[in-house]
């Protein structure tokens, strides 16, 4: 065993696999550590297949599978991003307390994200489904939610990203989801404006909140409002966005020289980034 692992270390494969054959002739009682030793090996060589084919070896054998090859397995699946088998290890091993509760739930959390991110190329339908298997403390986590959000404004549900945004955000302030608030207006666009206007009683000094409703002012054609919120977040903090949304806005009121100087200034935060 010392041989393969000098052997692996010099990636001299194919001497490595001969020792291991050699000791599991020499000793077949130790083959599961054996065959253990031999996948975590190709795991490090990045072969995770290989690996995981070795480890179904265990579980054919009748034996109770090991903790540390049900490790080097969710170590194969993670690497090949195969996320629901992922969550099942991960279940499996909680119940032999193999991991710290937070770093379980930190796999499963992740798990959970990429999994919801692959389903979004997958149709509604199947979004929907992965969704719902997100626990509830978890649908108001932010990153989480702002996956969600975005699908479901990409398939044409602005009132369900609505509601979970603000469920989220009265939960935890996060700005990056007041920007997608904006981003796809409720039909009752108005309830929206009060509803940020509520949250600025806490976040006045929120540059993304106060773009956020300048933009939904202008969708309801209030030019005013959104000419006072889209300054104010100027002077907040000068951003690309709040110019080109004030570029838009002096269009609509015909003030073609503001417009060019939001477009100019817009250029240029784009261009020192």
């Amino acid at each position: 065993m010392i041989a393969a692992r000098s052997a692996h270390e010099l990636r001299a494969y194919d001497r490595r696999d001969q020792h291991l054959a050699r000791a599991e002739e020499a000793d077949p009682s130790g083959k599961s550590f054996i065959l253990m030793t031999g996948a975590d090996l190709l795991i490090e060589e990045r072969r995770y297949a290989d690996a995981l084919s070795i480890l179904k070896q265990l579980k054919t054998s009748g034996s109770r599978q090991h903790t540390a090859a049900l490790r080097l397995e969710l170590k194969a699946e993670q690497s090949l991003k195969h996320w629901d088998r992922v969550l099942e290890l991960v279940e499996q091993l909680d119940t032999r307390n193999a991991f710290d509760a937070a770093y379980s739930e930190q796999m499963k959390r992740h798990a959970r994200i990429e999994l919801l991110k692959r389903s979004v190329v997958e149709g509604r339908e199947r979004f929907t489904a992965n969704w719902q298997k997100i626990p509830e403390k978890e649908r108001k986590d932010a990153k989480v939610v702002s996956i969600a959000a975005q699908a479901f404004i990409d398939f044409g549900e602005c009132s369900l990203a609505g509601k979970i945004i603000e469920e989220s955000l009265d939960a935890h302030w996060s700005s990056h989801l007041v920007a997608i608030y904006g981003e796809c207006p409720d039909p009752d666009a108005v309830k929206r404006i009060e509803r940020a206007e509520n949250w600025l009683k806490k976040h006045d000094d929120d540059a993304v909140l106060l773009l956020t409703l300048g933009r939904l002012c202008m969708h309801q054609k209030l030019w005013g409002k959104a000419r006072s919120y889209l300054d104010a977040s100027l002077s907040v903090h000068p951003s690309a966005a709040a110019h080109l949304a004030s570029a838009s806005l002096a269009e609509i009121m015909e003030r073609h020289e503001d417009a060019e100087n939001h477009y100019r200034k817009a250029q240029e935060l784009i261009l020192s980034d």
